[in-house]
């Protein structure tokens, strides 16, 4: 918590350090204000009718400890440095105000802000407690703190379902990519005539020496279900390329081996 602004849960109080940085004067020349502040309410409260604040002469609040004095309290802090005790006053609004209403309005105007901006972090900050002597309020309490943690539990829950999810459809889209690029690569090798998943009769021939008939791979290929792709050739544009198993079924030649791949 900054030391400059002290609360607790039913007052906000602002340091006299605070009002001195917020309005650019030294802490003694606001202390002095603040003493000439407090003097003047013990002189109103002993009778004495008080017009004007005189800067000189009063009783200092540093006599009354902590009692609170027109809104006014006396602290002490101790210097970090030379471990010497400095005196500070905390204010509340109406003092603050009183305070500095002999200020400029610019100066005037940076603790109504200030205030402003206190009082809504207290605002944001407090916390309601229910009646909890009263069975029905309390029933209505407990039921919704009970929704307002039931209702976090599902989003924690939908949020590590979505981001399963989503690593799933990301881990089965790259798995995709990736039997797509092999299958492209496959495929160039095929036009090629270089893969070793499928082979042209031509290609075949020239690695055996033998001669090859080309119903007989097409008739088992298309009884056994197995694809027949289509590879270039200078002479004839493109020619059929059979697969790997038509090759080995009908002429037992693994042209996987054939090329030099594994078997």
């Amino acid at each position: 918590m900054n030391m400059l602004a002290q609360f607790n849960q039913n007052q906000k109080t602002m340091s006299s350090r605070e009002i001195a940085q917020l309005c650019e004067k030294q802490h003694s020349h606001v202390l002095r204000d603040i003493r000439a502040y407090v003097g003047a309410v013990v002189q109103m409260e002993r009778g004495i009718d008080v017009r004007s604040m005189d800067w000189d002469g009063k009783e200092g609040v540093q006599l009354f400890g902590d009692t609170s004095i027109g809104g006014v309290t006396y602290a002490v802090e101790i210097n970090p440095q030379n471990k010497q005790p400095y005196p500070v006053y905390h204010l509340d609004k109406s003092a603050t105000l009183t305070i500095v209403s002999g200020y400029n309005i610019l100066l005037r105007k940076r603790i109504i802000d200030r205030w402003q901006e206190l009082e809504s972090q207290a605002q944001s900050n407090s916390i309601t407690l229910p009646n909890f002597a009263d069975p029905a309020e309390a029933a209505i309490a407990w039921a919704n703190q009970y929704k307002a943690t039931q209702a976090a539990q599902e989003r924690a829950t939908y949020f590590e379902a979505t981001k399963a999810e989503i690593g799933s459809r990301r881990e089965a889209t790259a798995m995709g990519r990736l039997s797509a690029k092999v299958k492209e690569v496959e495929k160039l090798k095929t036009q090629l005539d270089s893969s070793t998943g499928f082979a042209t009769i031509k290609k075949v021939q020239s690695l055996t020496g033998g001669t090859y008939d080309t119903y007989e791979l097409r008739r088992y290929s298309k009884a056994n279900g197995l694809e027949i792709q289509k590879a270039e050739d200078a002479n004839y544009g493109s020619v059929n390329s059979y697969h790997k198993d038509a090759w080995l079924a009908v002429y037992n030649i693994n042209i996987s081996v054939l090329r030099g791949g594994v078997a």
